[in-house]
């Protein structure tokens, strides 16, 4: 099973803006000279969560990434000299062996591109996703969205170990039938991915992770969380949980109160309601039903399901798949 990898090289930038929109967020490109003839060739794919893209312009260009909610984004030149990005009030030099950042509502203003092997590796993590990891990592611990430190570098430390879990990915898309897009593969490598950057970055949460984070929970907790979120998708029960774990109903019930704040069912339930918004955030309206996702992870009262999903993230199931907002 190969990865699904679409590719658009067009000399038209309404083309490109429209293509890449699809996979990744609202931004503007241009020219720096009207001169110059426009070329764009971008790859993209889902990743799981993740969605990636290998991008290439022919002329040196100008543009601004926005922000999008539902979204962290990280840009690495991967090939040529890089680009000049300004995120906030700060302007970086960005070269291959640095990942740029931005996070939720985070905007990216960018120039530069004009040598022939200038190219970027984009990768567009869900935020749900990101967060519903990171809570599991502290324990359910974090209620603020994650601000990252604008750039990482990858060249040594924690950020050079990062971008060998990053390096199958990038290959892949010059070897479309590569493991890390098998199915019953990418999800794992998605998570590493995730779980990662996380732990490789400064950001808002980085000294709680270093405390100790989910290691204060007792390993019991920290087990049964973690096989509650592997086998969301399989119609498991508190009891067989309990079981896996090696405890009794009670104990699992006790150690959720008080670690987690949260019963076992609950926390269950959170974690099936977050993969069902991804599943809804990535899905098609025209190959995809509400209905479809709903019963995937478990909730077979469309009507119960929908008002559980509205008061969690503000909106209907439907909302979210056809992209109203």
């Amino acid at each position: 099973m190969g990865a699904d990898i679409q590719t658009s090289k067009v000399n038209d930038v309404d083309l490109h803006v429209e293509f890449g929109k699809r996979f990744f967020y609202d931004y503007a490109v241009e020219p720096m000279r009207q001169s110059s003839a426009f070329t764009a060739d971008l790859s993209a794919g889902t990743f799981g969560p993740i969605t990636v893209g290998l991008l290439k312009y022919g002329t040196e260009v100008r543009g601004k990434v926005d922000g999008n909610e539902d979204a962290y984004g990280v840009h690495i030149p991967v090939g040529g000299g890089g680009f000049e990005a300004l995120i906030g009030r700060s302007t970086f030099a960005a070269a291959p062996g640095e990942a740029l950042l931005i996070g939720p509502l985070g905007e990216m203003r960018f120039s530069g591109w004009g040598r022939e092997d200038d190219q970027a590796l984009l990768l567009k993590i869900d935020r749900d996703s990101m967060e519903t990891q990171l809570r599991s990592m502290l324990g359910g611990k974090a209620q603020k969205p994650v601000r990252f430190d604008p750039s990482l570098n990858l060249q040594r430390g924690l950020g050079a170990q990062w971008a060998k879990l990053l390096q199958p990915i990038s290959e892949s898309f010059h070897e479309p039938n590569d493991l890390a897009w098998n199915p019953f593969v990418r999800a794992h490598v998605a998570n590493s991915l995730v779980s990662g950057l996380l732990v490789a970055t400064n950001h808002n949460y980085r000294e709680q992770l270093e405390s100790g984070g989910q290691e204060m929970l007792p390993a019991f907790v920290r087990r049964a969380a973690a096989y509650i979120e592997e086998h969301a998708d399989e119609p498991i029960t508190i009891p067989e949980v309990a079981a896996a774990m090696g405890c009794n109903i009670r104990s699992l019930q006790r150690g959720f109160a008080r670690h987690l704040n949260t019963t076992p069912t609950l926390y269950l339930r959170r974690v099936r309601m977050d993969f069902a918004h991804r599943d809804l955030m990535l899905g098609s309206p025209e190959t995809t039903t509400v209905s479809e996702i709903a019963s995937r992870w478990g909730f077979w009262h469309l009507s119960r399901f929908a008002s559980g999903y509205r008061d969690l993230y503000g909106n209907s199931p439907l909302h979210t798949l056809r992209r109203l907002y």
